[in-house]
């Protein structure tokens, strides 16, 4: 709701500048104010303005800086039209005044849309078609491409862009090593997930709630109740507070495992040393654990509990 009040605000603030309001007609003459406003109509969804405002600015002959680019680029990559966006990059790299302005950045939103429409060969076209321009590389461009890789089922392709991101002198981060376990355990290789949760480990950068979660998920889709437990003991001995999805997932695990003594105690541990109160999902989730474990006196003793202390079940 609030989203759309927010469109519709700059929607109505756009009308200003293209003489649709007669109460506030605005001129616009600088490229950088052709920038915020090509950023407008992106936000909104107006593919269509944002080429109207770009075919304005050439006819008062402004010259884009890279920054008018990276959001005319954005505006029209992140709604759809990604060709058209590329189409722009290659057209600007063919003039000797705008060629310098196209940069890595501006080509990430170029990768991150093909990636999107599931179109790899144009990520690995357009990867190769920065190189030869001269263009390099930066984190940003790898880790989007990295992306696309998960996206599209290409694990196979992940060593070797780790491998070339390292030639320009580039380590994974945490966003890198994030994206790389995403994939494995979507592949089911939890091994190779682990692996790289390892390499993380070591470096500068901790884990964070999204890697334990997806290392989480993983364990509960390949059944591995041993290594689910020991993230969960790993992430806090991090000092790392588990969510409620975090915990209701570990549940799952251990219940598929009939370690339900297991389940409440790690449950309740989290609760008393993070100092928070069990919410309807993990509830439901300790619940679901004492049937699917035929606990059925247990759940009845934990349900009259949960109501005693105040804690409301939700319908499910």
């Amino acid at each position: 709701m609030k989203a759309d009040l927010e469109v519709q605000l700059v929607q109505k603030k756009l009308k200003c500048f293209h003489g649709e309001d007669a109460e506030c007609p605005v001129k616009i003459t600088g490229a950088h104010s052709f920038g915020s406003l090509i950023k407008a109509y992106g936000f909104v969804k107006d593919v269509a303005g944002a080429w109207n405002c770009w075919r304005e600015m050439s006819m008062q002959h402004l010259k884009p800086t890279n920054i008018t680019l990276g959001c005319m680029v954005e505006a029209v990559a992140s709604n759809g039209d990604v060709d058209g966006a590329h189409e722009l990059i290659q057209r600007l790299l063919e003039d000797k005044e705008t060629k310098t302005q196209v940069n890595a950045v501006i080509y990430g939103s170029i990768l991150k849309g093909f990636s999107r429409k599931k179109r790899m060969d144009r990520v690995w076209d357009a990867f190769n078609e920065m190189k030869i321009h001269g263009i390099t590389p930066t984190l940003m461009t790898f880790n989007a491409i990295m992306d696309g890789c998960v996206r599209n089922e290409e694990m196979s392709k992940v060593t070797e862009l780790v491998q070339e991101m390292r030639q320009y002198g580039l380590e994974p981060n945490l966003i890198t090593h994030s994206t790389m376990i995403k994939g494995f355990c979507a592949s089911g290789d939890m091994q190779s997930a682990f692996a790289i949760f390892e390499q993380l480990q070591k470096g500068p950068e901790s884990p964070d709630e999204v890697v334990y979660n997806t290392l989480l998920d993983g364990c509960l889709k390949a059944g591995m109740a041993d290594e689910g437990e020991q993230l969960l003991e790993a992430m806090m001995a991090q000092g790392l507070p588990p969510s409620i999805y975090t915990l209701s997932v570990v549940v799952k695990l251990l219940a598929n495992a009939k370690r339900l003594d297991k389940a409440f105690r790690l449950a309740e541990t989290a609760s008393a040393r993070f100092r928070f109160r069990l919410g309807a999902q993990l509830q439901t989730a300790l619940l679901q654990a004492c049937i699917s474990c035929r606990a059925f006196e247990r759940g009845a003793r934990f349900y009259l509990k949960t109501h005693k202390d105040r804690l409301s079940a939700d319908k499910k």
